[in-house]
């Protein structure tokens, strides 16, 4: 396989595995937490569900408030609703990670 093809690959993999940081080495990156279909409590039904888990998406923000090389987090939302207390704990979270700083 050609080395462009496993870039490719490589660049969809990291596009939809929820925490992205940049692939420059060294240097302040910034963490996108992707939050795509239907909020749900717990984790998302399946793999192939259209629903994004408020705690994946929970972890995934613990994830990028404990690593000091990420100064920047992007919470990328496409929602139509879900369950309000699954969005509050993915809320609650976010207002961690802003106090941290």
């Amino acid at each position: 396989m050609s080395s462009w093809r496993m870039l490719v690959m490589a660049g969809m993999f990291l596009g939809t595995a929820g925490v992205v940081a940049s692939l420059a080495w060294g240097g302040p990156r910034v963490a996108v937490v992707r939050v795509d279909g239907v909020i749900t409590e717990g984790r998302a039904p399946s793999a192939w569900s259209e629903g994004s888990g408020a705690a994946r998406s929970v972890r995934e923000l613990a994830a990028a408030r404990e690593n000091p090389r990420v100064k920047a987090v992007v919470v990328r939302l496409n929602s139509p609703g879900g369950s309000a207390a699954a969005a509050q704990e993915i809320a609650r979270e976010m207002e961690s990670v802003r106090a941290a700083g």
